[in-house]
């Protein structure tokens, strides 16, 4: 996914994290392939603060976005 790597280093906040945006329908939840820390969307617009080890795999999901 090009730009992806810029575009998590410009969306990093405190601690390393990265924050999600879910951009579906509904909502979603997602594990975290390294930390196994479990991510939830709750809602559409629903923003996650997620552990930078994990952001790269987020990154891949569809309907999530780095703000």
């Amino acid at each position: 996914m090009p730009g992806t790597a810029d575009q998590l280093r410009a969306s990093r906040g405190p601690g390393g994290n990265v924050n999600f945006q879910y951009v579906g329908a509904t909502g979603l939840t997602v594990i975290g392939p390294v930390t196994q820390k479990v991510y939830v969307f709750v809602r559409p617009g629903t923003q996650v603060s997620v552990d930078i080890r994990d952001a790269r795999s987020l990154a891949a999901v569809p309907l999530l976005r780095a703000v």
